[in-house]
């Protein structure tokens, strides 16, 4: 069973560049796994995910209501 809280503690800790780097990585390991092995791309769009809504939250507080 995959831990998501550890992720999004991890999305806190970094910062908005990191944030960038570790999205476009999650999106190309989910490509690359893409017709390959589903459950790993799923893994990658979820970590992926998770980046993403941190970095929504930092760009758009009024928003997310942060």
């Amino acid at each position: 069973m995959i831990d998501w809280d550890h992720y999004e503690e991890i999305s806190k800790r970094l910062t908005i560049a990191e944030l960038h780097h570790a999205i476009l990585d999650c999106r190309k390991a989910a490509l690359a796994m893409r017709n390959h092995n589903p459950e790993r791309e799923g893994f990658y769009d979820d970590q992926a995910s998770i980046y993403s809504k941190e970095l929504r939250t930092r760009q758009c507080p009024i928003v997310t209501g942060k």
